[in-house]
């Protein structure tokens, strides 16, 4: 599977990879494929690799103007690629408030 990932990348250099596509073309099921990787090291930083490619190829074509925007974001948007426009879920919410501590002159 790694070395046809690899092949899949390079042959699409100029394209977007898309992992389903690579999928597809190889007769694999993608649910097992993700399955797969995740007890397996090399093929988790192949697949990485071809998504690492993808998020290059979609903000440089959406930077240029070859890619619409829209589908560009959306498409980053996806967890593999961990864009986001959510607040980080981190924060708990709670206001600080900090007062001024300095004692003015009265003159």
């Amino acid at each position: 599977m790694v070395s046809k990932i690899e092949e899949y990348i390079v042959a699409h250099q100029g394209p977007i990879p898309v992992l389903k596509e690579c999928c597809l073309l190889n007769e694999w099921n993608y649910d097992y494929v993700m399955e797969l990787q995740r007890n397996n090291e090399i093929l988790s930083q192949s697949i990485k690799k071809l998504l690492d490619w993808k998020e290059v190829k979609l903000e440089q074509g959406a930077l240029t103007g070859k890619i619409d925007k829209t589908m560009a974001i959306f498409s980053l948007k996806q967890p593999a690629h961990g864009w986001s426009d959510k607040p980080d879920s981190r924060n708990s919410g709670e206001v600080v408030i900090i007062r001024d501590s300095i004692k003015r002159n009265n003159l």
